[in-house]
């Protein structure tokens, strides 16, 4: 085999890993959680609030990650264990709020915890208490 076509054939490789590698999501999954934006919370399966709640709390600087708020308040993010009972608390819930809204919301929340992700998380905490 000559050098020119390993040269090729080893780049063609590499391009198809890169092609691979961007398939998978890349920088783009980091975006969101995968699940479709259309759900709704409360239809989530068990696996969806898995692939969420690991998304969202990494997205939110990992479990544990704190924001200290001023006046002795202190934002921590939940583990993915407590997202997910969190999340299942919705399956009984008449709450129509979708991935879509609560993946606005966690990234309203990420950039400004002090803020609770303010009007962003309006229809996800409208859901609380339903």
């Amino acid at each position: 085999m000559s050098f020119q076509l390993l040269g090729e054939l080893m780049h063609k490789s590499i391009l198809l890993s890169v092609l691979l590698l961007g398939a998978c999501g890349g920088d783009d999954a980091a975006d969101s959680s995968g699940v479709a934006t259309s759900t709704q919370i409360k239809d989530l399966s068990t696996d969806q609030q898995m692939q969420e709640c690991e998304w969202g709390v990494s997205y939110q600087g990992g479990a544990g990650h704190q924001t200290m708020c001023g006046d002795g308040v202190t934002i921590t993010v939940d583990t993915v264990a407590e997202c997910v009972s969190d999340l299942a608390t919705y399956k009984s819930s008449g709450c129509t709020a979708t991935i879509g809204q609560l993946e606005t919301c966690t990234k309203a929340i990420a950039a400004d915890p002090c803020n609770f992700g303010g009007d962003a998380c309006a229809p996800v905490f409208a859901c609380i208490g339903q």
